[in-house]
């Protein structure tokens, strides 16, 4: 008797191929929440409370992330006292630009509360009786309540300017801006990742990031100019006058994300992890998918009040 003809075994999805379906799935999850808060935003409350409260849970996912990777070197933050601090800063800072407060208040209130949150990060380390860790404990904690509330704030800072020429009210020009923020900075990770993935050849700086390549960066930087060309075409980027504008915004996005990306990856090169977290099958942790937005939404506030002249909705 002869033995039966082998059967091949059933097909499998390429790993390649799965970790960029678990990307998509997880990035349309991330926009329809973010999406939808904006919309909640503009079309009910008509502040930007709801994109706030998106903003407090990453924020406090992240430094939860942060903290582990502090953790795995052997340094330990004050991980509640350093998420309350981000905490009460995100929406001392969301009243600052609100415009709820009496005129002039807000701003006050917010430098007072920062000078209160460092002031708590020392007195929670006074509370302790051996302070051979407080070095570490409290210079940790301050660079998480930096990285992981200063540095996103600008996401609320940009989505709070306008185009003092224009017409359009901050909610409608604001979200515009922080849409092409999103857009611009995020482009050039999609863009640094498939063609690294398909054709990097030279590494970048592999002693950070090995997996990271010469050909991407140029390609990230190329979409980043591509999807600011894009914006503005959709009349997503008010205020922008200027021809040299657009390109500029473009290749100062896709370097300041890549920036911010390579930061994070020194981060967890240093605590000995893949990635930050697990919260986003496909791509990790909260970390993981804002790192370059850390960087480059600063960058581009920055970009948008001074060379393009936009200003803060009073």
């Amino acid at each position: 008797m002869t033995d039966p003809t082998p059967q091949a075994p059933p097909a499998t999805q390429s790993p390649r191929r799965s970790e960029t379906a678990r990307r998509f799935v997880a990035a349309s999850a991330i926009l329809a929440v973010a999406g939808g808060a904006l919309a909640a935003d503009f079309f009910v409350f008509r502040l930007d409370v709801l994109f706030t409260a998106v903003l407090t849970i990453a924020t406090i996912l992240a430094f939860g992330e942060f903290c582990d990777m502090c953790e795995a070197r052997g340094f330990r933050p004050f991980r509640i006292w350093g998420m309350a601090v981000c905490v009460g800063l995100v929406w001392l800072h969301w009243l600052a630009l609100s415009g709820l407060l009496s005129a002039g208040a807000g701003w006050p209130l917010l430098e007072a509360g920062s000078v209160a949150a460092v002031f708590a990060i020392f007195l929670r380390q006074f509370l302790i009786r051996d302070n051979r860790d407080a070095l570490p404990a409290v210079g940790m904690t301050l660079l998480g309540v930096v990285y992981l509330w200063f540095l996103p704030c600008f996401l609320v800072r940009i989505r709070h300017l306008e185009d003092p020429l224009g017409n359009a009210e901050w909610l409608l020009s604001g979200n515009a801006l922080l849409i092409s923020t999103v857009v611009v900075s995020k482009a050039s990770d999609v863009g640094a990742y498939f063609v690294g993935r398909s054709i990097g050849r030279h590494k970048l700086i592999p002693r950070i990031s090995p997996a990271k390549s010469v050909e991407g960066a140029i390609a990230g930087l190329a979409a980043s100019v591509g999807a600011a060309y894009g914006c503005a075409a959709l009349g997503l980027l008010p205020g922008l006058r200027e021809a040299w504008m657009i390109p500029a915004l473009g290749v100062l996005a896709g370097a300041a994300g890549q920036c911010g990306d390579l930061l994070e990856s020194l981060f967890k090169r240093s605590g000995g992890v893949k990635d930050s977290g697990g919260v986003f099958p496909g791509y990790g942790g909260v970390l993981d998918v804002i790192d370059s937005l850390l960087i480059s939404a600063p960058a581009i506030y920055l970009f948008l009040r001074f060379a393009a002249g936009l200003e803060l909705a009073p």
